[in-house]
């Protein structure tokens, strides 16, 4: 996903000039889609690689803490109920898998992810440490 954010923010700030240039050499007429649109892209794509670029998963032996740019979500390996894996399909057939820790607490967040991160064998043996649940 942060390939994907940077060629997303790279494609977009290139529409964003080669618009922009076309307007000010009088090749292009000014109107609300070609001033808008490619910056309306840009600020999304510019989103993204923030976003993609500051969110980590962390584990220690008692704890795991979920960190984006906007938010962040802690809970102790005691606070754990269980575990839950699931995938989801879109309407392209791409498939995407979540790990989803719920609290026993049902006033504290779950703390869910998606596995684009590169999870290494540490991670796995820590979360199997936890009960699958279902719903």
């Amino acid at each position: 996903m942060r390939i994907f954010s940077i060629f997303f923010f790279g494609f977009s700030t290139t529409c964003l000039i080669h618009f922009y240039r076309a307007i000010l050499d009088g090749e292009q007429k000014a109107d609300w889609v070609t001033i808008l649109g490619p910056a309306f892209l840009s600020l999304v794509g510019l989103y993204l690689v923030a976003g993609y670029f500051n969110t980590f998963v962390t584990i220690s032996p008692d704890a795991i803490e979920f960190e984006t740019l906007w938010s962040r979500k802690r809970l102790s390996a005691s606070e754990i109920r269980g575990r839950r894996e699931y995938e989801t399909t879109d309407s392209d057939g791409v498939k995407t898998q979540y790990v989803k820790l719920e609290p026993f607490d049902g006033q504290k967040p779950a703390i869910e992810f998606t596995r684009f991160f590169n999870f290494d064998t540490t991670f796995y043996e820590w979360l199997s440490q936890f009960p699958k649940v279902e719903r």
